[in-house]
């Protein structure tokens, strides 16, 4: 069982990887499920026991990020004492750099943009957490709802993201969670009802 389960991991990948070379190259609406099989060296038949077609790949290759992402954030959000830890954004930098090719072609909108639509619902949702325990933890009465403040540091991230994909990572992901940090932690704490303070050096989170 688990040999087999090896075995579709890894072609669900072989065909997500050539999904996403073929959409950098050509863009989403030219390719074809017949370039994608022969790109990731698998038959048509074999495309179709796993996936419905082009959109359906799409959709479960981002599901399955977003999966992943979450499963390495899970045991960041709390601390073994049960206080609410940092926002994992060092581990959403590292992530994205890990998964550049996906994540580039997700923050450019393809596929109607749904799948950046997803991955802002899924970050969103995660920050959300973060900061619902903090409120509770720190009986904080926020002046803005969290899940503005969440969706709006998301996006300010995301931008930040597609900006250093594209240029090519030109700072490491240290470097740019400290100054995502640096420009919007200041605006974040004062709405959340904290007492505002600045950082010194680059997060190690």
């Amino acid at each position: 069982m688990k040999k087999t389960d090896r075995r579709v991991r890894r072609t669900r990948r072989l065909l997500r990887d050539a999904c996403i070379s073929l959409i950098l190259e050509k863009g989403y609406s030219t390719v074809t499920v017949e370039e994608i099989a022969e790109r990731a060296d698998v038959g048509r038949t074999t495309f179709y026991m796993h996936y419905r077609d082009k959109d359906d790949l799409f959709v479960h290759s981002i599901s399955r990020i977003s999966e992943e992402l979450y499963e390495q954030i899970l045991p960041l959000i709390f601390s073994q004492e049960g206080t609410v830890g940092q926002m994992p954004v060092l581990m959403i930098f590292q992530h994205a750099e890990a998964n550049a090719d996906l994540y580039r072609v997700i923050l450019n909108g393809a596929g109607n943009g749904q799948g950046l639509q997803q991955l802002h619902q899924d970050l969103s949702r995660y920050v959300q957490r973060v900061l619902e325990a903090e409120v509770v933890q720190q009986d904080l009465t926020p002046s803005v709802p969290v899940e503005v403040i969440g969706r709006a540091f998301v996006g300010s991230m995301l931008g930040l993201v597609q900006w250093w994909l594209e240029q090519g990572c030109p700072y490491s992901a240290e470097e740019m969670t400290h100054m995502l940090r640096q420009l919007v932690n200041l605006g974040r704490q004062q709405v959340m009802g904290l007492t505002p303070t600045v950082e010194l050096g680059p997060a190690s989170k």
